[in-house]
């Protein structure tokens, strides 16, 4: 196997989480040197969030508070973050040789900060592909589950998650900067940022 670092990849609702614990329970015991991590992953900024009675959280997350004040210099923080921690990792596959298995990391959740951010698309292609350079000793590859229908994804994962998840999730999207800025609103401009977001991960992969 020439692929040591495998990232699963697609918008909220593929099947990203299902196929990672259908993954563990199919190899996790057979395949000798095989860690499967699932969200929040060790290369994710996920693991960063200060939450506390002053809601400080020094990464956007759903559930989080959009104030643009709040946000000064994150964008920065977060691309050095995401760096380090992709650094770090690296060095420690290679040093263990044996094979990962993310649930996103790559897009997945901060990617989508940065976008709602107001990150262009140039510069988060350069972040992406800086981000892939530090792994290519790894040789990694993504497995994107193409849903074909972004709107019917995200209403099945409303369904299995609820409405609480849904509501959150569709304010986190639709009341950030970029959400506001481009007058998205409501589920629909919560499709449509989505739709966004996945043309911009087909345009890095091609």
């Amino acid at each position: 196997m020439k692929n040591r670092l495998i990232f699963i990849e697609g918008t909220v609702g593929s099947g990203k989480s299902t196929t990672c614990n259908w993954l563990m329970s199919k190899f996790g015991s057979s395949v000798e040197s095989l860690s499967i991590y699932p969200e929040p992953v060790p290369i994710s900024t996920n693991s960063d969030y200060l939450f506390g009675e002053a809601k400080a959280m020094r990464y956007p997350h759903p559930g989080g508070d959009w104030e643009i004040s709040q946000w000064d210099g994150v964008v920065e923080s977060m691309i050095e973050s995401r760096l380090k921690k992709v650094r770090a990792f690296t060095a420690q596959c290679l040093e263990q040789k044996g094979y990962s298995i993310l649930d996103g990391g790559l897009f997945h959740r901060d990617l989508d900060a940065l976008f709602m951010l107001g990150m262009s698309r140039h510069d988060i292609i350069e972040h992406l592909s800086e981000f892939v350079e530090v792994m290519k000793e790894l040789d990694p590859v993504v497995i994107y589950l193409n849903h074909p229908d972004v709107r019917s994804s995200l209403n099945e994962i409303h369904q299995k998650r609820g409405d609480l998840w849904h509501q959150g999730e569709t304010a986190y999207f639709v009341d950030s900067p970029y959400g506001i800025s481009n007058g998205h609103k409501g589920f629909s401009g919560y499709v449509d940022i989505y739709k966004e977001l996945k043309d911009l991960h087909f345009t890095f992969m091609d």
